[in-house]
């Protein structure tokens, strides 16, 4: 009251006229976070439905291939059947034409010379059944081809509609891409407005601060260090190249400077995860910002690998060094090794 009197009724004034600006801009930022905030979930779903269909258009790739192979081994089975097909059919000709040159023996032949009359004979009857033997084989490769025939066409039929499928799946990715670029703009936009906004309210605080007085300070516990394992003690999780690297990068898209807790590595879509460590699974499944997630705990170490397509682990399961528990999909893997909460370049434990 002493103060107020002192400095007088404007001094006063002016201190209530920024305290009401002061809430008034807080309230339009925390309005802009909420729908920062929507919108980021939004494109967090649509991240996900985007993954679970880039998983799905490797698994038609993979049922693709697999079908080319078999179609391959169709075509080559017939290739082999109209070989077949052909041969028999120069055997069949020429038994036509060997029984068609055989003389018939005359009435006097059977008389004075019965024994090559009997020959006669004798070849005809062989002959007529290599006919009769090349025929049948002709029927049953007819209709090996037949089944041969029916079997490619439908699997022609089910490689095209696993194709038509592929399309429609990447169609949808590039809807889901177009609404996301959409909603990062808007983000964008009130990002923008965000830092008008803040740069007024902190002018604002320090109108404040000067009238009040106000000093705060920060009192920060140091955590107690721990003691972990020393030397090359980890596994490669995946085949691949290292396509980020640990500690800091500027984001290409949104050009903000961010920091990378591990290292992502680029592998074949399908490929196995390995644990790099032996120890217990202290986390599987999805987790934000790192997509389908396991963390292990071993020698007091946390090894966490992001971005997987499938996990095929559980949380409490124990796991042996080198055992498979997941597979990449298109987005690298991100490996990360946590000395207790602390992240750690992973480079320091692999060989």
């Amino acid at each position: 009251m002493i103060l107020v009197l002192i400095l007088g009724k404007d001094y006063k004034a002016e201190l209530e006229r920024v305290k009401r600006q002061i809430y008034k801009v807080s309230q339009q930022i925390k309005k802009l976070e909420r729908k920062e905030k929507d919108y980021l979930n939004r494109i967090e779903l649509l991240e996900r439905k985007e993954n679970l269909l880039e998983s799905y258009i490797i698994k038609l790739r993979m049922q693709e291939k697999a079908l080319r192979g078999r179609l391959r081994h169709t075509e080559a089975a017939l290739k082999r059947l109209r070989r077949e097909k052909g041969d028999v059919l120069e055997k069949l000709k020429k038994g036509i034409n060997l029984l068609y040159l055989l003389k018939e023996p005359s009435v006097w032949e059977f008389i004075f010379n019965a024994n090559r009359a009997y020959a006669y004979y004798e070849k005809a009857m062989i002959t007529e059944s290599m006919i009769y033997a090349y025929k049948n084989s002709l029927e049953q490769i007819g209709s090996f081809e037949r089944e041969y025939r029916t079997l490619r066409d439908r699997r022609l039929e089910l490689l095209q509609e696993i194709n038509s499928n592929i399309k429609e799946q990447e169609s949808a990715i590039k809807e889901l891409q177009e609404t996301k670029e959409n909603l990062s703009k808007e983000i964008e936009k009130i990002k923008k407005d965000k830092r008008k906004k803040k740069r007024y309210l902190a002018r604002l605080e320090r109108r404040k601060k000067e009238l009040e007085r106000i000093i705060r300070k920060l009192v920060k516990k140091k955590p107690k260090r721990k003691l972990f394992p020393k030397g090359k003690v980890l596994l490669w999780p995946v085949r691949g190249r290292i396509v980020r690297k640990f500690g800091y990068y500027t984001d290409p898209k949104y050009g903000v400077r961010i920091k990378n807790n591990g290292v992502d590595i680029k592998a074949e879509p399908g490929s196995d995860v390995i644990a790099s460590i032996g120890g217990k699974v202290v986390y599987s499944g999805y987790l934000e910002g790192y997509g389908n997630v396991v963390i292990i705990e071993g020698k007091g170490l946390y090894i966490i690998y992001g971005n997987l397509m499938d996990i095929f682990v559980g949380v409490d399961k124990r796991v042996r060094k080198g055992m498979k528990i997941g597979t990449v999909g298109n987005k690298p893997l991100h490996f990360e090794v946590r000395e207790g909460t602390k992240p750690v370049n992973p480079l320091k434990y692999l060989p």
